[in-house]
């Protein structure tokens, strides 16, 4: 007789989170794609990394795995890529992630600030890809 698996969770202490499910339950995203969305949304709201630093907290996974979910979070719209210009140079760049799918546009209008003589620039995954650091 085959026994059926359970899998339950254990949570100790008062150390949680409260997200929304959308993305933990979009039939759209990799299992890689939503443990990424809710590591990165368990982060605090100044936290701040790269690549390479995200590479770090899980050694087995690559830059280009990681460019891969942050990509497919993109493309499902959990993330969007902003570049800051002044005086015709890249001053930063911004990768807003969120916890349900919005529009590029209502990310740009609630969340980002310019200022004064800064150009805000959405960075389209077909155009541009993911490029340079997360700040």
């Amino acid at each position: 007789m085959k026994v059926e698996t359970t899998i339950k969770t254990v949570k100790r202490g008062p150390k949680y989170i409260t997200i929304n499910k959308a993305g933990i339950e979009d039939p759209k995203l990799s299992w890689e794609a939503i443990g990424l969305l809710v590591y990165l949304m368990g982060r605090t709201d100044d936290y701040k990394i790269d690549i390479k630093g995200l590479r770090y907290i899980k050694n087995n996974t690559g830059e280009d795995d990681i460019m891969t979910f942050l990509n497919e979070l993109r493309r499902h719209n959990y993330c969007h890529l902003f570049r800051i210009i002044k005086d015709g140079k890249i001053m930063e760049e911004i990768l807003l992630v969120f916890e349900i799918p919005i529009e590029p546009s209502e990310a740009l209008r609630k969340y980002i600030v310019g200022e004064e003589g800064e150009e805000i620039n959405y960075v389209s995954l077909e155009n541009d890809g993911l490029l340079g650091k997360l700040e």
